[in-house]
């Protein structure tokens, strides 16, 4: 099944997307994927202060390991791509 525990010890939720640009895309059949972390500090986004220097280099490379092991998995069980 999910792969990404072979990649990240992140512990991610599937679940309906909402409240986002591509949220009429998923309404329509289409598959989605969106990586969100809400607990995240979010005053600085989309601000000034929404630099490099606040990003947490490892986190986001565990993010992106899940992503990424998110997408061969669907492409392994659909053939999507």
């Amino acid at each position: 099944m999910w792969q990404m525990s072979q990649y990240t010890d992140l512990d991610p939720n599937k679940g309906h997307i909402w409240g986002s640009d591509y949220e009429h895309f998923e309404a329509k059949g289409h598959i989605v994927i969106s990586a969100y972390d809400g607990s995240v500090d979010s005053s600085y986004y989309h601000s000034a202060t929404d630099t490099l220097e606040i990003i947490d280099w490892n986190y986001l490379t565990s993010v992106t390991k899940m992503v990424l092991a998110t997408i061969t998995t669907l492409d392994k069980e659909n053939n999507l791509i």
